[in-house]
């Protein structure tokens, strides 16, 4: 059993403080580790001892000794204030980015044992690389591309139909104060539908096929623990095609999954070298799963009933963990792509 976990993101982090209070509840200690409160770091080459010495003070009082840290689990997933327009926002900005910085550099050197290694997430930000990965597994994806070559994505479309643009990496611009900010969801486009080619040029997109859902998937996967909760979006409002768009709708119902769906997925992280992940799948007319994406930094609070004592995913996490649970080193996915098939 572990003694102590340390979770690096965002305070008011909804995911966070619940796993903390879980974590709690079990006479684990866990503190929140957020990259924009007062805390104090320092990290100093000793020459005599050929290592580093780390000393860490939280805002809170709390000193960290990291030589004695079991555990810690990095779930920053976005920068939280915008690109920086005063000298007060500059220093945010900085705040953020430096300290999110030492954590990483910490990670490199700590005897602490990292959840989702930095290195690791920062490979899965790739969405080729996460398509690539699927398919070696033998999991069914749609017909993409990423492309801002007018010419073939007109040739894709033509051969493929109906299609879905979505970002390749921005879901969100950040606006002004006479901008309004700019929300990037998946977008439908008709095979039939004209559009000027020059719209498609001015920076790459994600291009898929679209496929006829029968109703989508959020898998969250810890080590070996599957939580799947089935999306009714085709009886949606607001979500027919991007059900983030209704989160608050009465669609979501964990649900289980083939085992052999299951086990893929638990491959997936492992050759991925990440310890947890949320994936997204279509199921289509004909009961095909088709992968879309894994997310390392996926949310699952919306899809859990604290008032109701219903906290799924939440304990299954803390369930792993405080058993004895141990990181996976990061392993290059590129060692795998090179033609290898994964069984």
């Amino acid at each position: 059993m572990i003694d102590n976990i340390y979770l690096i993101g965002i305070g008011t982090d909804i995911h966070l403080t619940r796993l903390q209070d879980e974590f709690r509840s079990r006479n684990i200690h866990a503190e929140i580790l957020d990259p924009l409160a007062n805390d104090a770091f320092h990290l100093q080459y000793n020459d005599e001892q050929s290592q580093f010495t780390v000393k860490i003070r939280l805002s809170s009082g709390t000193s960290i000794d990291t030589l004695k840290c079991s555990l810690m689990w990095h779930r920053v997933k976005v920068l939280p204030v915008p690109e920086p327009k005063t000298e007060i926002q500059q220093i945010e900005y900085l705040k953020l980015t430096e300290t999110k910085s030492f954590w990483r550099n910490l990670s490199q050197i700590s005897t602490a044992k990292f959840i989702n290694d930095f290195e690791a997430i920062e490979y899965h930000r790739s969405k080729a690389a996460q398509l690539q990965i699927a398919s070696k597994l033998g999991l069914q994806i749609a017909p993409t591309c990423i492309s801002s070559n007018a010419k073939e994505i007109t040739g894709f479309r033509r051969m493929f139909g109906d299609c879905l643009i979505k970002p390749l990496m921005t879901p969100r611009v950040p606006g002004t104060e006479n901008v309004k900010p700019l929300s990037m969801h998946a977008i439908w486009i008709s095979a039939e539908e004209y559009i000027d080619t020059q719209e498609f040029s001015a920076f790459p997109i994600i291009i898929q096929q679209y496929i006829e859902k029968t109703y989508e998937l959020r898998i969250f996967v810890f080590a070996n623990s599957v939580t799947a909760f089935k999306i009714d979006s085709q009886n949606s409002k607001e979500g027919k095609i991007d059900w983030r768009l209704a989160q608050t709708e009465d669609i979501f119902e964990e649900i289980r999954i083939p085992g052999i769906l299951e086990n893929k997925l638990i491959q997936y992280l492992q050759i991925s070298g990440l310890d947890t992940g949320s994936f997204d799948f279509i199921v289509d007319k004909s009961g095909h799963y088709v992968f879309l994406e894994c997310n390392p930094s996926g949310q699952w609070a919306w899809l859990e009933d604290p008032n109701n004592d219903y906290l799924p995913i939440t304990r299954n996490i803390v369930d792993q963990i405080a058993t004895g649970y141990t990181p996976i080193s990061y392993l290059n996915a590129k060692s795998i792509l090179n033609g290898e098939k994964c069984d």
